[in-house]
């Protein structure tokens, strides 16, 4: 598993197994946020099962699925509350990263963060994340 660190006590990375669930408890994850539809592909763990898992380790679950075509300022405004209110630290998932890093820049342009120095930071890991200048 490749974890990037987007914010303090927030880190993201593609779709985790119970083994790299387990790695996360280890290093101390109080929050786990999925970004990623069931059923995208075959061989995709479903979400309850990561949540049955993860709440054995007593970490709690968020289950926020969306399409990077269908971003809504709205929508954007909503994960910034989960991101903000979900125990940290948390760690979000989805197929590649992507989904679980535009709501982390969103919420850290919500907190006052400059767009170009977020743009930038986030290129730096690997994502696009000036869509979300419409959405400002």
């Amino acid at each position: 598993m490749h974890i990037k660190n987007l914010a303090p006590n927030y880190s993201c990375s593609a779709q985790i197994t119970i083994d790299e669930l387990k790695q996360l408890h280890r290093q101390g994850v109080k929050s786990l946020i999925c970004f990623r539809p069931d059923g995208e592909h075959p061989d995709q763990i479903q979400f309850d099962e990561v949540t049955r898992h993860a709440s054995e380790l007593n970490i709690i679950c968020y289950h926020l699925p969306y399409d990077t075509q269908q971003i809504t300022a709205d929508l954007l405004t909503r994960f910034h509350n989960v991101i903000e209110d979900a125990p940290k630290p948390a760690h979000a998932f989805c197929k590649t990263g992507r989904r679980a890093a535009l709501p982390v820049a969103f919420s850290r342009l919500k907190n006052g963060e400059k767009l170009d120095d977020v743009v930038a930071e986030f290129k730096e890991h690997g994502f696009d994340v000036a869509v979300l200048e419409s959405h400002l």
